[in-house]
């Protein structure tokens, strides 16, 4: 059963830009979305809120007068990617679904915020989605090395074409099936707590019908019930450095 709260409203992204602009910081290669509470909304990743992103990022550019951007329609023709960051927010349920993502999407915390830490979002979906940026969720580097919660993680019927990580996640619920990974897939100490259900019992974790075309990296994580790859193909490498099976692997 989906974890998705009906009393949630579909967040409204209409008006984002200017609603919430003290919460922007503008980079040279993106931007940054800063302590945003998302806790009362169903968040949806769909283009409408990245196009306000892109146009935001655009208008900023041509204020500081770049030269290399004088002239220029759009700030595609030389930017191909922008980095759009989640820094400090807070997530009850996030979606993705039936969208075309260019851009890099990156969902980060900060050690030093004091109110980020012990955040869980209560579902997260992926689904029939094409991602051609990064798609990272709480990349682990020298500023942050909490974990981030997850009830439940869907990831189905999706293509990344670039880059993917999943770091130091506690996942209660995970399903990843009918994926293309075309670089690497990186799930560097988290933690599966369980996956497919029966009867309310998980029947053990489960990768299904997935194609691993660069590195699929499991270093340091914990699988408490049986981890099964079912019709999962690996065309790179695969490791599970220092990774814990408490109730074994099927191959």
């Amino acid at each position: 059963m989906d974890l998705i709260s009906e009393d949630l409203n579909i967040f409204d992204s209409t008006h984002f830009i200017n609603i919430y602009e003290n919460h922007f910081r503008f980079k040279k290669d993106g931007i940054e979305i800063s302590c945003l509470d998302f806790n009362t909304t169903n968040f949806v990743l769909n283009t409408d809120f990245i196009n306000q992103c892109r146009k935001a990022v655009n208008t900023e550019r041509k204020a500081f007068s770049l030269h290399e951007l004088q002239g220029q329609d759009s700030v595609l023709k030389k930017y191909e990617k922008i980095d759009i960051v989640f820094k400090n927010c807070k997530f009850t349920d996030f979606t993705v679904n039936e969208q075309i993502i260019q851009d890099n999407i990156f969902i980060e915390f900060d050690i030093n915020d004091e109110e980020v830490k012990n955040l869980q979002m209560n579902f997260m979906r992926i689904s029939s989605s094409k991602f051609y940026g990064k798609f990272y969720i709480n990349k682990q580097y020298n500023g942050y090395k909490e974990i981030f919660n997850i009830a439940k993680l869907i990831i189905e019927d999706s293509n990344f074409y670039d880059n993917f990580k999943l770091h130091k996640c506690k996942v209660n619920d995970i399903i990843i099936k009918d994926c293309d990974f075309e670089r690497n897939a990186d799930f560097f100490k988290s933690q599966f707590l369980s996956g497919e259900k029966k009867d309310n019992q998980s029947t053990g974790i489960y990768l299904h019908a997935l194609n691993f075309k660069g590195l699929a990296l499991f270093g340091d994580v914990h699988f408490y019930k049986k981890f099964h790859l079912r019709y999962v193909t690996i065309e790179g490498y695969i490791h599970f450095r220092n990774a814990i099976f408490n109730e074994g692997l099927d191959l």
